[in-house]
């Protein structure tokens, strides 16, 4: 749901462009690469050890149980998950959980990326369907995440509660005829596993913080949903 929106505007005038088709797999990239990179603040559960994933009876909600001592997270990631069932599920729940901060700065940090860097540096405009955007923005609201899509965090006698999908923040891109486009890199942590192979767009410098692939969607209110929440349902229906 829908509840406001902070303007960034078009920028000035410009004669080059850019199709937002080929650039938001870049748009992930780059989110994914600042929430990992190792000078920023560690989120708790990725510097500390996982000592188990507990599955809340009657709601499915999931505990991240975590030791006391801190961790040192490297690129050994059975060593920060080492009660972990295979491989996939460490992997899987690393990205959740790196995702599981900065939603509101991730997304402002790109809309100003975008203004600065594409309209201001290059002359560069973004262009969606053969369109010129007209406005892009952030915008602020809330989707529905069911219960066994939530997790939190036990350490010690405290617990973390993870990112509120009641205040939740992602992209929008509008074109002259109307239409609305929305990009969100920060569904993750919520159990929405879709995403963007990263090899045509990560430089050497960011496979450490990246990985092969970058959480992301790109959607449109008209084309494909009407409201952010619809998300959850597409990715039921693709079996993710």
């Amino acid at each position: 749901m829908l509840q406001g929106s902070r303007h960034f505007g078009a920028a000035p005038p410009t004669t080059k462009t850019v199709a937002l088709e080929r650039v938001w797999g870049l748009l992930a990239v780059v989110a994914t690469a600042a929430r990992g990179r190792s000078d920023f603040p560690m989120h708790p559960a990725l510097s500390h050890k996982v000592l188990r994933v507990e599955t809340v009876g009657g709601t499915g909600e999931q505990i991240v149980h975590l030791s006391e001592e801190p961790f040192v997270m490297s690129t050994d990631q059975a060593a920060w998950y080492p009660t972990s069932p295979h491989p996939i599920a460490t992997s899987r729940l690393w990205r959740r959980i790196l995702s599981d901060r900065w939603n509101l700065e991730t997304a402002m940090g790109l809309a100003l990326a975008i203004r600065e860097c594409l309209y201001v540096d290059m002359g560069t405009a973004i262009t969606y369907n053969g369109e010129k955007v007209s406005d892009f923005g952030v915008c602020a609201g809330s989707i529905r995440v069911v219960s066994q899509d939530r997790i939190s965090y036990r350490l010690g006698k405290k617990v973390l509660p993870g990112s509120n999908p009641a205040d939740h923040y992602w992209l929008y891109f509008t074109l002259p005829s109307g239409e609305i486009t929305f990009f969100d890199p920060s569904l993750f942590i919520h159990n929405f596993r879709l995403g963007v192979d990263t090899t045509p767009y990560t430089p050497p410098s960011f496979r450490p913080f990246v990985g092969p692939s970058a959480p992301g969607l790109l959607f449109g209110r008209l084309s494909i949903m009407t409201t952010l929440e619809k998300t959850f349902k597409l990715a039921e229906i693709l079996g993710c």
